[in-house]
């Protein structure tokens, strides 16, 4: 399997311009267990077209990525 540069937009560990803590990526807020199937729903959404889900849900592990951040 082909390994990916982590300049590369289509690795897990890749940042754009955009990714920082303060970043807005969806605008509905959360409320408790008011609107969370909602909110879930387009986070996920949002999670997957960053291609950050993986983070959360477990499938992109520290130790998969290992080497590539020893290099950077």
């Amino acid at each position: 399997m082909a390994t990916l540069d982590v300049s590369d937009p289509r690795h897990p560990l890749h940042l754009q311009p955009s990714d920082n803590p303060g970043n807005v990526i969806i605008s509905i807020q959360l409320k408790g267990s008011e609107n969370y199937s909602v909110w879930s729903r387009a986070m996920k959404i949002a999670l997957r077209v960053k291609r950050k889900m993986g983070f959360i849900d477990g499938t992109c592990g520290k130790d998969l990525y290992k080497d590539d951040l020893e290099e950077e």
